[in-house]
């Protein structure tokens, strides 16, 4: 858990520090839920929602398993699915900014689309069943 806690994300897939934070949210996602890892839920919960909070998809994706099966295998933490819930609602709130900032085009995109002509941005569309 320390080192997940000590290391910053990177975004480098290539990156030692990107690969070592995967390998040990992978090690982490197989544990065996069992009385073993129950005194450490708690901990290993608030570890996979700071992964899940500051890291990038691929460790997002495994810490949100870790979540949902701490969650289901552990009633005891009950009491930390607000923090779970709030997060997501955050995501959903941000969701259409976070499109518009990956898939917009750039300024210079724009310009250019708007000297193409009617009839080639229409060939762009896809064909009505009336077309053929």
């Amino acid at each position: 858990f320390v080192m997940l806690k000590k290391t910053r994300p990177d975004n480098h897939v290539e990156n030692v520090g990107y690969k070592l934070r995967h390998v040990i949210m992978e090690i982490l996602n197989r544990l065996p839920n069992n009385d073993v890892l129950r005194p450490y839920a708690v901990e290993l919960l608030n570890v996979a929602m700071t992964v899940l909070i500051q890291d990038y998809e691929e460790n997002a994706l495994i810490s949100s398993r870790i979540i949902f099966d701490l969650h289901k295998n552990y009633r005891m933490l009950m009491d930390h699915v607000q923090q779970f819930l709030t997060h997501v609602q955050v995501m959903y709130r941000n969701l259409q900014s976070i499109v518009l900032n990956t898939f917009s085009e750039s300024p210079n995109a724009i310009q250019d689309s708007s000297v193409v002509s009617g009839k080639t941005q229409s060939s762009h569309t896809a064909p009505t069943p009336m077309d053929s």
